[in-house]
C-alpha cells in the first residue's frame, strides 16, 4: 500500500512521461525490436516482454529472430531482406522483426519463449561469429514479475529524457563496402551443439513452419582480414548440420559465400541492392525445399 501510494505520488512528474517515452521507444511503426543493448541487463526482460505485448498477435505474422543482419540498421522496413522474402513466399503476412543488434543465440532463445502462441512462420539467421570462444550473453530470467516494466523505466527515466529515442529505420547505410575492424578470431567457430539445437527448437516452436539460415557474410573480403575460408565453410556446414538435428522438421540453409561482395556495406552487414538479393534467394530455397503440410511438418 506504501508503495502504491508513492507511485501514485511521483507518477505525474516522473513515471508517466518515462513511461510514454519508453511507450514511444518500444511501439514503433516499423515493428523492430529497438537496441535492447542501451537497456540494462536486468531490465532486457521486461523490455522484451513489453514490446511483445504491443503487437497484434491476432494478424498472421512471420517473425524473424537473428542479429545486426536481420534487424537490417538503418534500412527502411519495405527494403529489408525479411519483407523480401516475405512478399515472395507470403505477401499476407506482417512482419515482427524480434533480431537484436548483436544478438547471441541466447537472445534468440530467451525472446522466442516469450512469443504467446504460434505464428505461420518464423525465420532465425544463425551467425556464426556469434559462437567464437566461449562468448555467451547473460540473458533475464524468464519469469515474470509485477510491475517489472515500470519499475524499469523508473529506474531510466534520466537516460530515457536525455537520450534520442532508437527507434530502426532513422538513418540511412552506406553504399559501398568499407572495412571494419573486426578480431583476427572472429571467424574461428567453436560449435556448441546443445546451445544451437536448443535456440532451433525455441523458435520452431513459435511458428507453423520455420526457418533456420546460417547467416551469410561478405567471404569475398576474408582474404583481406586473413581469415581462414576453408575452415570458415567446413564450420557453416557444422552449424547446418546441428540445425538440422535440433528438428528435422526446420527448413535448414547453409548460406555461406551466396552473395558477392556488392551486396555488402561491410563484412556483415548487406546493402540495399544486398537486401533484395537475399530475401529472394531465401526465398527461392523456401519454395525449393518446403512441402506442403498440415501443422508443424515442412
Amino acid at each position: 500500500m506504501v508503495f502504491l501510494a508513492a507511485f501514485g505520488l511521483s507518477s505525474a512528474r516522473y513515471i508517466v512521461p518515462a513511461y510514454s517515452s519508453a511507450t514511444t521507444w518500444l511501439d514503433n511503426d516499423v515493428q523492430r525490436l529497438p537496441n535492447i543493448r542501451e537497456v540494462t541487463e536486468e531490465c532486457r526482460g521486461p523490455f522484451i516482454r513489453k514490446f511483445l505485448s504491443l503487437q497484434d498477435w491476432d494478424r498472421p505474422s512471420m517473425l524473424v529472430f537473428g542479429d545486426s543482419q536481420s534487424v537490417a540498421m538503418g534500412v527502411p522496413k519495405e527494403n529489408t531482406w525479411s519483407e523480401h522474402f516475405k512478399n515472395r513466399v507470403a505477401p499476407e503476412l506482417q512482419v515482427i522483426n524480434l533480431a537484436v543488434i548483436d544478438g547471441r543465440p541466447g537472445d534468440a532463445e530467451f525472446i522466442a519463449r516469450q512469443v504467446p502462441g504460434e505464428v505461420e512462420i518464423s525465420v532465425y539467421g544463425l551467425n556464426q561469429s556469434h559462437f567464437v570462444g566461449a562468448q555467451h550473453r547473460n540473458v533475464p530470467s524468464v519469469e515474470e514479475t509485477p510491475f517489472e516494466f515500470l519499475r524499469c523505466v523508473s529506474e531510466m527515466r534520466r537516460f530515457l529524457a536525455m537520450t534520442p529515442l532508437s527507434i530502426p529505420g532513422a538513418g540511412s547505410i552506406p553504399e559501398t563496402y568499407s572495412a571494419a575492424d573486426l578480431p583476427a578470431d572472429r571467424y574461428d567457430l567453436t560449435i556448441d551443439g546443445p546451445v544451437v539445437r536448443s535456440v532451433v527448437q525455441a523458435v520452431a516452436d513459435t511458428a507453423s513452419r520455420s526457418v533456420v539460415f546460417v547467416a551469410p557474410n561478405n567471404s569475398e573480403a576474408f582474404d583481406a582480414y586473413g581469415y581462414d575460408i576453408p575452415r570458415y565453410a567446413a564450420d557453416s556446414a557444422g552449424l547446418t548440420e546441428e540445425c538440422k538435428a535440433a528438428d528435422p522438421q526446420v527448413l535448414c540453409f547453409n548460406m555461406s559465400g551466396q552473395l558477392g561482395m556488392g551486396s555488402f556495406y561491410d563484412i556483415i552487414h548487406f546493402n540495399t541492392q544486398g537486401n533484395a538479393r537475399f530475401g529472394e534467394l531465401l526465398g527461392e530455397r523456401y519454395f525449393a525445399s518446403a512441402q506442403p503440410s498440415t501443422g508443424k511438418a515442412h
